[in-house]
């Protein structure tokens, strides 16, 4: 499963690539926020009990999730920008400030879960700070058809890409779900984003292989301070 998780990264730099600020922010009715910010802090991993308080959740995974270490994490960015560094999503994700601060995979649900910070530049995060959460999802579909394309130069055949609602930490979310298949195996993927933490958003990714665990992973997480 580990090899397929480079290309399931790709969708974390979605909402960060195409669109300027200003055609996002130019578009959208401002709504009526409160100022954050919040100093950014990393999640911390104990006895497979995961705290972030910088994204305002954490999740307890049993002895069937492999956790990813530090060092396993810190490649992964690169590994991403160098399996993609001649397509469109390649160049544009160039200088963007990724962190993997979170990566765990189940392979008796062949489910895999990770959490990913991206650095707003002043602009996208004013841009972002104007909008509500469905409106960003909105956004970031706009540029569904690059991430498609991109998938597919992967070998990953996407049919389903849309809004959705899903329950996470006790509340109905707007998130992105991502349906297709990979190599002849179906996948799901959901995923939540938070584009109001900060000076960075934070993207949980869920992702389930031939049947649908994301139900199940979404109620793993709770809230936390």
């Amino acid at each position: 499963m580990k090899k397929t998780v480079i290309f399931l990264l790709v969708a974390l730099l979605l909402a960060g690539c195409g669109e300027s600020a200003a055609d996002v922010g130019g578009r959208m009715e401002p709504v009526e926020t409160e100022a954050a910010d919040t100093p950014v802090s990393l999640g911390r991993m104990e006895g497979g009990v995961y705290t972030n308080s910088y994204a305002g959740f954490g999740c307890t995974l049993d002895s069937a999730w492999s956790i990813y270490g530090a060092e396993e994490l810190q490649e992964l960015p690169d590994n991403v920008a160098e399996v993609l560094k001649d397509s469109e999503i390649g160049e544009a994700m160039s200088g963007m400030e990724q962190i993997v601060d979170m990566m765990a995979e189940n392979q008796e649900l062949l489910s895999s879960m990770n959490v990913n910070y991206q650095k707003l530049e002043p602009d996208v995060r004013l841009a972002y700070a104007l909008m509500t959460d469905e409106q960003i999802v909105d956004a970031v579909l706009e540029q569904s058809q690059m991430l498609i394309d991109t998938y597919a130069q992967a070998g990953m055949d996407v049919t389903l890409l849309e809004k959705t609602t899903v329950t996470f930490l006790g509340e109905e979310r707007v998130a992105v779900r991502t349906e297709g298949s990979m190599y002849g195996a179906d996948f799901f993927m959901i995923q939540v984003f938070n584009y109001h933490a900060g000076s960075y958003s934070v993207t949980l990714t869920l992702t389930s292989y031939i049947e649908d665990h994301t139900a199940e992973m979404l109620a793993l997480f709770y809230p936390v301070e």
